[in-house]
């Protein structure tokens, strides 16, 4: 009967300990990572989403986009010194409306990116890749479960 108990309780212990473990690492999805901090005049003109990769714990997927979302952008502009941005959405049966944003403040630092859409504020990680390309990251609900986000744009010239 001791040994039941004391074998039990070794086993409670050992439990215990490992509930205790650190979780799994939940660095940036980006394996490349840049130096190069955002400013204003690099986000000026107009940028497509080109991917979305989203990482649920079961490792990094590519996302597939509809038509229309491919033809949406994001359009940034300086205005007396300060970066505005809107969303242009494109809607209907062969994409060709465009539904846009209130044009926002946006505000850079720390490789953050905080921006309105119409009433709501948004904050993001953004991380620039090259001259044309930078990537948002950020965390999002799909399917009732929390996941990173991981959405690359790319200049529209």
């Amino acid at each position: 009967m001791k040994n039941t108990i004391l074998v039990l309780s070794l086993l409670f212990f050992c439990m215990q300990c490992n509930s205790q473990k650190p979780e799994k690492n939940t660095n940036p999805i980006l394996e490349d990572q840049s130096s190069r901090t955002a400013d204003d005049d690099y986000f000026v003109g107009n940028w497509m989403k080109s991917k979305i990769f989203v990482n649920n714990g079961e490792g990094r997927k590519l996302q597939n986009q509809d038509r229309c979302s491919q033809k949406s952008y994001w359009k940034f502009a300086k205005v007396n010194k300060t970066l505005k941005q809107s969303k242009f959405t494109a809607k209907g049966k062969d994409c060709e409306t465009f539904i846009s944003t209130t044009f926002g403040n946006v505000v850079l630092e720390n490789n953050q990116m905080n921006y309105f859409v119409d009433d709501v504020l948004y904050s993001v990680k953004i991380q620039i890749i090259s001259d044309d390309e930078f990537v948002i990251e950020k965390k999002d609900f799909i399917a009732g479960k929390m996941v990173q986000v991981e959405e690359i744009f790319e200049k529209i010239k």
